[in-house]
Parts: structure tokens; sequence; C-alpha cells
């Protein structure tokens, strides 16, 4: 971008074609939001399926399930039975495996989000700074359309 001006500066002011970086960046922004309603949605799916924020224990036989969930503000842990039927096995076992796929998706958007609303805080100030330099410059362009000889009294 910096060649750009200092090409208008240096040149014999030929036609100069001025990079649009604007539609690129609203087009990414568009895609950004569009792949952020499919992944809340599918966030919203894999919390329908069930989710169940837990570790998965076997017994000494090693055939009994249980789960056992995080211990609450009181202290108190919940211990969720499974048993040895292994279709409700493999129902806890997706049950675990979905909470954590959606718990690692979660933050790592709360992350992005994050930094998508800083880029868009630091476009706000370039557009306030280009705007700024635009009057700057129209001032300059009045001054040039302005007479060229003197015209008060002396």
């Amino acid at each position: 971008m910096r060649d750009l001006y200092e090409k208008v500066t240096s040149s014999n002011f030929g036609s100069m074609v001025v990079p649009s970086t604007g539609e690129s960046i609203d087009s990414y922004r568009q895609q950004y939001v569009g792949v952020l309603i499919h992944i809340k949605s599918h966030l919203s799916y894999l919390e329908k399926m069930g989710c169940v924020r837990a570790h998965i224990h076997l017994k000494k036989d090693g055939k009994t399930m249980f789960m056992n969930t995080p211990a609450s503000e009181t202290g108190e842990r919940k211990y969720i039975h499974v048993g040895v039927n292994p279709e409700k096995q493999k129902d806890a076992r997706d049950k675990v495996y979905r909470e954590g796929k959606r718990a690692r998706i979660s933050e790592s958007m709360d992350k992005l989000n994050y930094k998508v609303r800083d880029l868009d805080s630091q476009l706000d100030r370039l557009l306030w700074e280009y705007g700024r330099a635009l009057s700057e410059i129209k001032k300059l362009h009045a001054e040039c359309e302005g007479p060229n000889e003197f015209q008060g009294v002396d």
C-alpha cells in the first residue's frame, strides 16, 4: 500500500489503480460469520445429541462402567452408574466424547471471536484515521483550486 502513495508523489500523474482492500476485508468478515453460524449450529446439535462432562471409570471387575462428574462448588461429586450393557457403555463414551469436542470448539471459537472483535476495533480506528486524512487532503485540494494570485490589499 505504501508503494501506491510513493508512485503518486513521484510519478508524472498517469492513471493510478487503487487496490480495493475494503472488499477483501468485507468478504473475509462475511465468510467468518458464515462459518461461525455453522459452528454454533453444530454445537447446538452436539448438545441435543447429549453431552456429559465426566470421566469414565470401570469398577475392579473391568466390566461395570460408571461416570465420575467434576466436583460441584460444595465439593460433592456425582457418579452416574452405566452398568455392563455394551450399548449403554457406548452411549456413555459418546456423550463424554461429544462434551470434550464441544468444549474444545467453544474455547477455540471464543478465542477467535475475541481476536476478530479486536480486528474490527482496529478497522474502526483505521476508518476514522482515513476519514481524517481525507478531510485534510480535501482542504489542500480546495487550496489548490483557489486563486493563484494575490487577492488582498497592500
